[in-house]
């Protein structure tokens, strides 16, 4: 029954097109080798960059049992088909509220460049090339530059520092 509630929901969620796009979209940025499928590494890094937090072992173990992970058995379709009924039961400030406090290790109500830096850091944030051929390489490298391109964009007032607002309106324009 339970399942079944959480399926119309997420049939019904007005965002429902969007989340499957971030969902397919973070997946394609975790499986960084192109292989189709996430290890157990690329799992954390997909669930991190969808929830804004790492999953606990205890989840990352419950998924492993039901899928191989080393077997290549966590395709997409089956990372969409988990994740899904999950952020359709989140509510979209209260995710990017979390990521910004994770992202605001020292609690200061703002983030810096180095912040978001380390953040992309510990998350393993991979970006994707871009344009069919330019675009970024993969390794620290370019999450800094992601991270400087990402800041600037977010720092509109320009004062080295990224409030929850600047945030939040740079999150909801994203396709993560």
């Amino acid at each position: 029954m339970t399942s079944e509630i959480h399926r119309r929901r997420q049939e019904s969620h007005p965002m429902k097109d969007r989340i499957e796009e971030n969902i397919r979209l973070v997946f394609k940025r975790a499986d960084s080798d192109c292989v189709g499928y996430l290890t157990r590494h690329g799992l954390k890094v997909a669930m991190t960059g969808l929830f804004g937090f790492k999953p606990s072992k205890f989840e990352i173990q419950q998924l492993s049992l039901k899928y191989n992970l080393e077997q290549g058995e966590m395709t997409q379709d089956a990372f969409l088909a988990i994740m899904a009924p999950r952020l359709s039961q989140i509510d979209s400030d209260d995710m990017i509220r979390q990521q910004f406090v994770a992202m605001d290790v020292a609690g200061r109500g703002f983030i810096t460049l180095q912040d978001l830096k380390s953040g992309f850091d510990r998350v393993g944030i991979s970006p994707v090339t871009v344009n069919g051929g330019g675009g970024y390489s993969s390794g620290v490298n370019s999450r800094h530059v992601l991270a400087e391109e990402s800041f600037v964009e977010a720092d509109v007032d320009r004062d080295g520092k990224v409030g929850f607002r600047e945030f939040r309106q740079v999150i909801r324009l994203q396709p993560f």
